[in-house]
């Protein structure tokens, strides 16, 4: 999947309004009287329905905003702000997150700021908020715009960070389907985990729901004929004709994990036949080979890997 990036800097007020209204659709910004001309730095970076921005400011404005259509969390590096959603308001400093409200007008009071967004797709989001519960997509909502707790915070920061790194780095100008998959998947997963919203409070305490051992069947072999593909879990269930939920239930019970790990291990073996079936000489690398069966990042590749099979993939390449 071909990674879209723009990068731009601008000291015209003009070119800094047109930025902000086109980035953030229904934005308005108005600048602050008696400072020096705007100076706005962007990077932007999507992949599918994948979006990162970096914004560095040297100035003071403030904008009127239309309800968002769509998932953006933020936080906020450097400055200041103070963010206004109908009778809320939250005022941020260096290291605090903070989720877009949505179908709220909003009204922000920016300074000298540097922040990290990522966007999704609302029913993004809600599709992975199908795998923790049977909540529909219209029933998901999240319930205030900060994490839940310091530790979740922390979490976020982390996982900000890693999306930003993944997309931002001009040495990889595409990722591969299954990276891009596990990327929106890990953003979606932690924005249902950081900030409160209704898949914590939804079902809990259901009795289990019965799966019989035909579905399961149906799970596994949709899984091992697609491991290839960018498949979520709602597509495992649909194809098994059984609900997320019960899925997920079945596979504890019966196999003693979850579909994504099992679809996992699927794809750690075949990364494992494919590091015996292929040549070096001809340019084969671990690295490659990983990332065709969504393993982002080599060096955690190599750890579980190794804790699978006794040795370092590159010496199965090798031998």
């Amino acid at each position: 999947m071909r990674v879209e990036r723009i990068a731009m800097h601008t000291r015209d007020t003009d070119e800094v309004t047109d930025v902000i209204r086109k980035m953030y659709v229904g934005h308005r910004p108005r600048f602050a009287a008696r400072q020096a001309p705007p100076e706005l730095a962007l990077t932007s970076a999507t992949a599918g329905p994948l979006r990162a921005d970096r914004l560095r400011n040297s100035f003071r404005f403030e904008a009127d905003g239309d309800p968002f259509d769509y998932i953006c969390a933020q936080q906020l590096l450097r400055g200041e702000m103070t963010l206004r959603a109908g009778r809320d308001e939250v005022r941020l400093g260096p290291g605090d997150g903070y989720l877009q409200p949505l179908g709220t007008r909003t009204h922000a009071a920016l300074a000298e700021f540097d922040v990290a967004l990522v966007c999704l797709p609302v029913a993004r989001v809600a599709e992975a908020a199908a795998t923790r519960t049977e909540l529909d997509a219209c029933d998901l909502r999240f319930e205030s715009t900060t994490p839940i707790s310091a530790a979740m915070a922390r979490y976020w920061t982390y996982v900000l960070a890693f999306v930003h790194r993944t997309l931002m780095d001009r040495d990889t100008p595409e990722l591969p389907p299954l990276v891009a998959d596990q990327l929106v998947d890990t953003a979606a997963t932690a924005l249902l985990t950081v900030f409160p919203n209704t898949t914590m409070t939804t079902h809990h305490g259901r009795p289990p729901t019965p799966v019989r051992p035909a579905a399961l069947r149906r799970a596994v072999t949709f899984i091992e004929d697609h491991a290839g593909e960018p498949i979520t879990v709602t597509a495992v269930a649909t194809a098994a004709g059984i609900t997320p939920r019960a899925l997920q239930q079945g596979f504890a019970r019966h196999h003693a994990t979850t579909p994504m790990a099992y679809l996992r291990q699927i794809r750690l073996e075949r990364a494992h036949r494919d590091l015996q079936s292929a040549d070096p000489t001809t340019g084969a690398t671990v690295a490659a080979i990983a990332a065709r069966w969504g393993f982002a990042k080599a060096g955690n590749f190599a750890t579980v890997y190794r804790r699978t099979y006794g040795r370092p993939p590159s010496h199965t390449l090798r031998t």
